[in-house]
């Protein structure tokens, strides 16, 4: 009997738990469907970087989040050479 009650308490805490999944690109993205190709800075700083390939430009990306309900988009790396980190 204690375990089904536990059983049961468990599945109740995880039913109320869940949110709904929202759609990450529609909830505030600048207000575009496609960063990449319809803000001209990304756009253009992808270009820049495309254009001067070097060994170490491989594990350098831009990731895009949500801070304080703004989009923001970071500059990180993950150069095993490098020896740096992002602030």
């Amino acid at each position: 009997m204690k375990k089904i009650f536990l059983f049961s308490l468990v599945v109740s805490l995880m039913a109320f738990s869940c949110e709904k999944e929202e759609s990450y690109l529609a909830s505030n993205t600048c207000k575009v469907n496609n960063p990449t190709a319809e803000l001209a800075w990304l756009k253009a700083e992808i270009n820049r970087r495309e254009q001067n390939p070097t060994y170490v430009a491989k594990y350098f990306y831009i990731q895009q989040a949500e801070y304080k309900q703004q989009t923001v988009f970071i500059y990180n790396n993950c150069c095993p050479v490098c020896g740096t980190t992002t602030p």
